[in-house]
């Protein structure tokens, strides 16, 4: 078969592997030419041999957790290649791998009427003969679900949400690998599908249950970024359900987690994993106190602990002061 990038130019897609996030040198160059068919099912296999997998074993059962799942790798990388521009013929779809992060750069803007802020509900699709052989190939969702896919898919592993910019003459996806939810406790929470049906939203209150935390409306509020009445359904649910018990009546009442569902002894996590997790959370950017505090469930003072403890190693650094303090990475 005739590769496509002999008459449409750079029609491939170029893979670049970083060994840090702050490196502009990579180590890796990748090339992946063919049909589109091709190009896609063979950059979603390199991609997920790149990444690999988190094994966490809870008693009797392994399980070999996605740093990132499949179906959201897929659904990227094919609204890149389907949604390019191959007008601009001299930049190929470029991916970035890095530990926090896999970045689509994808040549082209969004097509009118798209914009970053309504990518989920609208639709225009640019190159429509290609998102069709996609679909015909079971490569591609149907029309304006991608989107969907990915976000969802990433709300149920507990893993942050995709991030779209539009650059005018690229769009760029990020698909952030490390997440404030620890692989033993997605791990957990496997366990606990077990026992019963569980949505996107009660996950990542079960993990705050898990941790020791007290929960209240104003906390799952906290959590869910839910209104009132939304917080109050979650945590019905789960009562409901058998997962959380309650304690106190409306405005005092309270939730733990129930006494039959105690994480099997090793999930907590311990001093080192906090920090690490920390660490994972300043990668995205500078953090502060309470944005440490809301993603772990610790106290103020452990938090500065922790936070102190990693200045003190050279992991983190601390600018500004008081309310203004952040914690960044060295040289980021």
């Amino acid at each position: 078969m005739q590769d496509p990038a002999e008459v449409l130019g750079k029609s491939y897609v170029e893979i670049l592997r970083y060994r840090d996030d702050q490196s502009v040198d990579y180590d890796l160059r990748v090339e992946v030419r063919g049909p589109l068919p091709l190009q896609l099912k063979a950059t979603v296999q390199r991609l997920t041999e790149e990444l690999g997998t988190e094994l966490v074993v809870l008693g009797v059962r392994r399980y070999d957790l996605p740093r990132l799942p499949a179906v959201v790798i897929r659904e990227a990388i094919a609204n890149a290649l389907a949604h390019r521009s191959y007008e601009l013929n001299r930049t190929p779809v470029r991916i970035e791998i890095r530990p926090s992060s896999v970045r689509i750069l994808s040549p082209g803007g969004l097509p009118e009427p798209v914009t970053v802020d309504n990518i989920r509900e609208a639709s225009a699709p640019r190159n429509l003969n290609m998102i069709k052989a996609l679909r015909f190939f079971g490569l591609a969702e149907d029309a304006g679900r991608g989107i969907d896919v990915m976000e969802d898919t990433m709300l149920e592993e507990m893993l942050d949400p995709p991030k779209f910019e539009d650059h005018g003459h690229e769009v760029v996806v990020t698909l952030p690998v490390r997440s404030a939810v620890a692989p033993a406790e997605r791990a957990w929470i496997r366990e606990l599908e077990r026992r019963g049906s569980l949505e996107g939203p009660d996950r990542l209150v079960l993990v705050h249950a898990a941790r020791g935390e007290t929960l209240t409306n104003s906390k799952a509020r906290e959590i869910l970024q839910k209104d009132r009445a939304g917080a109050r359904a979650v945590l019905q649910r789960l009562r409901d359900a058998g997962f959380l018990e309650q304690q106190g009546e409306r405005g005092g009442a309270t939730y733990h987690l129930s006494g039959s569902l105690e994480p099997p002894a090793g999930l907590r996590l311990g001093p080192a994993e906090l920090a690490d997790l920390v660490e994972n959370l300043a990668a995205e950017g500078p953090i502060s106190n309470s944005e440490v505090r809301e993603a772990t469930g610790l106290d103020r003072w452990k938090t500065r602990d922790i936070l102190g403890s990693l200045v003190n190693e050279g992991r983190l650094e601390q600018i500004g002061q008081r309310r203004g303090t952040r914690y960044r990475l060295p040289n980021q």
